[in-house]
C-alpha cells in the first residue's frame, strides 16, 4: 500500500496525485484546446480583462478591443495544474488573478499568485444541463467567481442572489471566431469533458477519512516542537 498507511503520524503528508484520473482525456483537452470566452447567465456580458494590473469585469464585447480583452487562453491550473488558468490573449505572461478583492490581469511569479490563478471547474449553479460552468478558486475553497454589482469580477460564497452571475457558458472566442475552431471536435460542447477531467482535487479524499484543511502552505517539517525535553540519560 504504502508507507504512509504504517506511519501514523505521517499518512497525510502522503504524496498526492497532480493528475487527472483520466489521463488521455486531459492530454486531449489541452491540446486541443485554444481560445474561448466565457458569457454570463442569462445576460450578454462576457468575462472581460483590458487593462493589466486593474480590475476585471464582465461587459458586453463591442469593439474589437473589447472582444480581444473578453478572449481568454484556457491552460491547465498554474498552480500544480489543479483545474484551469485564464491566460490574456493580448498579454500571454498575463493571467486573470485574485488580487486585493478583485480578479485582475496580473503576471503570476509567486506561488500565491499561482494559487490565486488556479480555478477548478464546476457544474453551474444555473443551467448546468445547458452547458453553464462555474469556477470554485482554489485557494478559497467555496467562493466562486462571480459577476457582481456593476459587474465587478469578484470571489462569492455560494448563495442564492449570486448562483446566476456565477455561471457562465464557455463559448467561441469573441475575438477571431471563424478562425480559432477549424475542426468539428473544436466545438464547445466538445470542450466540457476535457474541463471536468482538469479538476484533480474530486476524489481524493476517501469517505469517512480524515480530511485536513485544504493548506496551501509548503509541507512543514517540525510542524510541533516536542513539548517534553529528552530525558537525560544516567
Amino acid at each position: 500500500r504504502g508507507w504512509w498507511y504504517r506511519r501514523r503520524r505521517y499518512w497525510y503528508r502522503r504524496r498526492r496525485v497532480f493528475y487527472a484520473s483520466n489521463q488521455g482525456e486531459m492530454k486531449k483537452g489541452i491540446a486541443k484546446r485554444k481560445y474561448m470566452s466565457f458569457k454570463v447567465y442569462n445576460t450578454d456580458h462576457y468575462l472581460h480583462a483590458h487593462t493589466l494590473n486593474h480590475k476585471a469585469i464582465a461587459k458586453k464585447a463591442w469593439t474589437t478591443a473589447d472582444k480581444k480583452a473578453a478572449t481568454f487562453r484556457i491552460v491547465n491550473g498554474l498552480y500544480h495544474k489543479f483545474g484551469v488558468s485564464f491566460q490574456s490573449m493580448d498579454h500571454p505572461s498575463y493571467y486573470l488573478v485574485y488580487h486585493g478583492g478583485h480578479m485582475q490581469l496580473r503576471t503570476t511569479g509567486s506561488t500565491v499568485a499561482k494559487q490565486e490563478a488556479s480555478f477548478l471547474v464546476r457544474h453551474g449553479f444555473k443551467g448546468a444541463n445547458l452547458g453553464y460552468v462555474s469556477f470554485e478558486a482554489y485557494r478559497h475553497r467555496g467562493h466562486f467567481l462571480t459577476a457582481v454589482g456593476t459587474h465587478q469580477l469578484k470571489l462569492y460564497k455560494k448563495a442564492n442572489w449570486m448562483m446566476g452571475p456565477a455561471s457562465f457558458m464557455p463559448e467561441l472566442p469573441r475575438y477571431n471566431k471563424g478562425k480559432a475552431f477549424t475542426k468539428p471536435e473544436h466545438h464547445v460542447g466538445w470542450y466540457m469533458c476535457s474541463f471536468y477531467s482538469c479538476n484533480k482535487d474530486d476524489g481524493r479524499w476517501k469517505k469517512g477519512s480524515r480530511r485536513r484543511r485544504w493548506s496551501l502552505s509548503r509541507r512543514r517539517r517540525h510542524h510541533r516542537r516536542r513539548r517534553h525535553a529528552r530525558r537525560r540519560r544516567k
